[in-house]
């Protein structure tokens, strides 16, 4: 019994001193993450804009790695850095970043014909093909037509092949045409 109780002090004096040397507080385990900081896109625009494809490669890699970025600011850096590679003939390295647009967008019919003309251009016909037939997709070619302005669903659309052009060079498709 004598011995269990000097244990006990014991412990007690060791657990009382680790107590008043230790600093008192609350204590990170791991390491926390770091906080990835928001990419500014105007240099990244700034390039596409002055269609320099060395300052596109250089400055638009951050803002399509960036997962903070917002997509609309990630696809139009993509769509511009795949341009200057497709420009300088890498082209494994454009349909690599046509392939994130697409998995970002898959509704953009322009990029799949974009990465059509670059497989053909490799030489892979069979890839080519895949590609431009799903750029003529009905539910694309909408959704093209609806983004540029135009309004209607497709039968409006197909209806107004037939229609004369405006002043402006353009058929007028939707309810306000007919």
């Amino acid at each position: 019994m004598r011995f269990y109780l000097i244990t006990l002090f014991r412990s007690a004096a060791v657990a009382s001193i680790a107590w008043a040397v230790l600093p008192h507080g609350a204590f990170a385990v791991g390491t926390e993450p770091v906080a990835e900081p928001l990419v500014d896109p105007a240099p990244c625009f700034a390039a596409i804009a002055a269609d320099d494809s060395d300052q596109i490669v250089g400055v638009c890699g951050a803002l399509t790695d960036n997962a903070k970025a917002s997509k609309d600011d990630r696809l139009k850096a993509l769509i511009g850095r795949a341009g200057a590679y497709a420009a300088k003939d890498m082209l494994d390295r454009a349909i690599a970043d046509y392939d994130m647009v697409l998995r970002l967008d898959a509704t953009l019919a322009d990029i799949f014909n974009a990465r059509g003309e670059l497989w053909r251009k490799k030489g892979d016909r069979r890839r080519a093909v895949a590609d431009f037939g799903a750029a003529l997709k009905p539910e694309l070619q909408l959704r093209d037509r609806e983004t540029r302005g135009r309004k209607g669903d497709l039968r409006q659309c197909r209806a107004c092949q037939s229609r004369p052009r405006d002043h402006r060079g353009e058929r007028t498709c939707g309810p306000q045409s007919q």
